[in-house]
């Protein structure tokens, strides 16, 4: 009947049966347990006592106090299990042993004492002695275990009892409800391990009958339900996933790729840079934040004289004014003050103490993560090109016969002063050399003996002009000085001990002797708003007046000076008449020449010359202006426009060429002392398409006496010509 009973009532009848099956087991497990309990409660007891006694022996076993070990020892006797202690030190000797005398202990122990470690009843503990943390000692202890053997027999009693009674409830009922409640869960068992060895979610189980085992059937073929459905929608996903996997391991595969050509980019990169870095033809090193070279080049080595294992500091490269600056760069690199570079031209010292010129450059180069790691370091010299800038800059600002500045750096010393000058109110002078019968020597010499007179002028000027003062060559045999903090009188004295020494100059070549002079203008200024333009323009017309009142001496010219005026009007003048005669702004006028006594046939016409005024139209007398253009050398100009302009109005107008008239121009006296004017005048008659005897000349007797052979020569060619 127990098969209609519900699953509760099996399971209480089970459970009753199970009762005694559990006595038997649990009788079998207390015994054991009481065992268990004896023996922890045993060993826990001695290595209590132990360890109490090592802490305490540690002393005792550091100092090989066997005395103070023993009484130590002797603690133990308290504990009736412990049979002897014994303390072994490091060296495995034993320090002290004490044997318990137990009289109550059976008679057979104390027989097998003499060996303890055949006696299976006699356990032995060892404990380790410790100073610090460091071994020291070991202690040993013997026991004996006849206290659990007692318990052990006890419950061996107890439990052959109960086992007898659950041995003989089991066989009575256990089989018979075995069958009852196992064999609905023995199939569901079978089925289960069906489905797990087939994986055909699809079995099913059948339920015997209608109880807990029933409805668990059910339950499992539910779950089994669930289980098919999970599995599909598992191979879904893990095809889902499969896929999605495939598609990851692709773009993985291809980010390894990229990082792989990345990698070998870098490789290459660095390989490319260690390449250029050794190969560089200009120094190249690699610098630490606090000076250190670390790394460099064979160029580097070679540019600055250093070995292949020498130890490099920055700052030893470095001369001692740049020194200071270049380490400050360097700190600020390192410290990523805004700054990534610094290149400058410096100063740097080679291992023999030498000094090049150098481009010097330092590149900081930081991490990803914005640390700095080190500065490259790269240095060009540039000596040689320094060099020659410096030969190229001394030869645009010296003249390139005589080694004296030039006009260039006359300028420039001038406006140098200038700028100096803005309140100043000290006096300068400005004076302006041109040797007398120089041309004389040159054209009957040569260039080379001009050439060398005029290196021999140069070097007495550079020997009398000393200090700061400047002695420059213009051109040609024009010189110039700047006397500097030098007044009228100063620049007077120093002027004419000039003149005189160039005066004493004999110049010998061929075999004959030369001598020279030098007339010399001086302007001295000490006006701070003074034009360089005009300062020249006034030491030009100071020199002048020194060829025009005689050669070979000093004219001077200062801001109190009452001719200043006087010449910067003569160098107005001399603007108007060259713009005139680029622009025939010259008129021509004719004055009747009457005979007092007997009439003429002949009309005899002197040509008269007026400027005439741009600005207004008037006309200006030649009294204003030829003794301006006679002083500064224009008056051939003047007569050369006068005589091509008549010659061509003659000539263009057949009315005033036809007439019987003769026109007489005058010549100045600067003009029939001029080679090239003669050969002008000359030619210009002869080619002139107008009747023989119309062009006439005039010539003062001052003139012709002053150059007489000249003019001499002169008259008679024009003579032949009509005129």
């Amino acid at each position: 009947m127990i098969s209609n009973l519900k699953i509760k009532h099996k399971l209480l009848a089970i459970n009753i049966i199970c009762t005694l099956i559990v006595l038997t087991i649990s009788g079998v497990f207390w015994g054991y347990s009481n065992y268990v309990e004896h023996n922890n409660y045993l060993n826990s007891r001695i290595t209590g006592e132990a360890m109490l006694v090592s802490s305490n022996i540690e002393a005792a076993l550091l100092f090989d106090d066997a005395e103070a070990s023993l009484e130590i020892l002797g603690a133990l006797n308290a504990e009736k299990a412990i049979l002897r202690a014994e303390l072994i030190n490091a060296e495995q000797q034993v320090l002290a042993k004490l044997d318990f005398n137990r009289a109550n202990s059976p008679q057979w122990f104390w027989q097998k004492l003499i060996n303890y470690s055949d006696i299976h009843d006699i356990r032995i503990s060892k404990t380790p002695v410790m100073d610090d943390q460091i071994v020291i000692g070991q202690l040993v202890i013997y026991y004996h275990s006849m206290e659990i053997q007692e318990a052990i027999w006890t419950s061996f009693i107890t439990i052959l009892a109960v086992i007898a009674l659950a041995i003989f409830i089991s066989v009575v009922y256990i089989n018979y409800m075995q069958q009852i409640v196992t064999v609905p869960i023995k199939r569901l068992s079978e089925l289960a391990r069906k489905v797990t060895r087939s994986k055909n979610y699809s079995l099913r189980g059948e339920s015997i009958y209608p109880d807990e085992m029933g409805a668990l059937t059910q339950d499992f073929n539910i779950m089994l339900d669930l289980v098919e459905q999970s599995n599909e929608n598992l191979e879904q996903l893990v095809k889902d996933r499969t896929q999605a996997l495939e598609l990851n391991n692709k773009e993985l595969i291809e980010q390894i790729a990229q990082r792989e050509k990345a990698e070998r980019a870098k490789k290459e990169t660095d390989a490319r840079f260690q390449q250029a870095f050794f190969n560089a033809p200009i120094g190249m090193a690699l610098v630490d934040s606090s000076g250190h070279v670390f790394n460099r080049n064979l160029s580097f080595d070679k540019l600055l004289g250093y070995k292949d294992h020498s130890s490099v500091e920055l700052a030893l490269l470095i001369s001692e004014s740049n020194r200071n600056e270049v380490m400050a760069e360097l700190s600020a690199l390192s410290n990523k003050d805004n700054k990534t570079k610094f290149e400058r031209e410096i100063c740097c010292q080679r291992s023999n103490l030498d000094i090049i010129q150098t481009i010097f450059s330092m590149s900081a180069v930081y991490s990803e993560a914005g640390e700095f790691i080190y500065t490259v370091l790269q240095i060009q010299d540039i000596t040689a090109s320094k060099n020659l800038e410096h030969k190229l800059e001394h030869l645009a600002n010296h003249d390139a016969l005589t080694d004296l500045p030039n006009r260039r750096a006359l300028k420039t010393a001038l406006t140098e002063l200038q700028l100096s000058q803005n309140h100043s109110k000290t006096s300068h002078a400005l004076c302006v050399l041109d040797l007398d019968r120089f041309k004389l020597i040159n054209d009957s010499c040569g260039h080379a003996a001009g050439d060398k007179l005029l290196q021999q002028i140069a070097d007495l000027l550079r020997d009398t002009v000393r200090g700061k003062n400047l002695a420059a060559r213009l051109g040609g045999d024009e010189f110039a000085l700047i006397l500097y903090d030098c007044d009228s009188i100063k620049a007077r004295e120093q002027t004419e001990n000039i003149r005189a020494e160039i005066e004493k100059i004999e110049f010998h070549w061929d075999g004959t002797t030369y001598r020279l002079g030098v007339s010399i203008g001086v302007s001295v200024s000490k006006s701070s708003k003074l034009d360089i333009s005009d300062w020249l323009k006034q030491a030009d017309s100071a020199c002048f007046e020194a060829k025009d009142m005689g050669r070979n001496r000093v004219f001077i010219v200062d801001d109190d000076n009452s001719r200043l005026d006087e010449q910067q009007r003569d160098m107005q003048w001399i603007q108007r008449i060259n713009h005139a005669i680029s622009n025939d702004e010259f008129v021509l006028f004719e004055q009747p020449i009457t005979p007092l006594q007997k009439p003429s046939k002949t009309q005899h016409l002197e040509i008269l010359i007026r400027l005439k005024n741009s600005e207004d139209g008037t006309l200006i007398p030649p009294n204003n202006f030829l003794h301006v253009a006679e002083r500064y050398g224009l008056s051939s100009k003047i007569d050369q426009w006068a005589v091509n302009y008549l010659i061509e109005k003659l000539q263009n107008n057949s009315g005033l060429a036809g007439r019987d008239c003769h026109y007489w121009i005058n010549l100045s006296g600067i003009s029939l002392g001029d080679d090239r004017f003669h050969d002008f005048l000359e030619n210009a008659v002869r080619n002139a398409d107008i009747p023989v005897g119309t062009l006439n000349f005039e010539i003062t007797e001052t003139a012709a006496i002053k150059n007489l052979t000249e003019v001499s020569e002169l008259m008679s060619r024009l003579i032949l010509l009509g005129c």
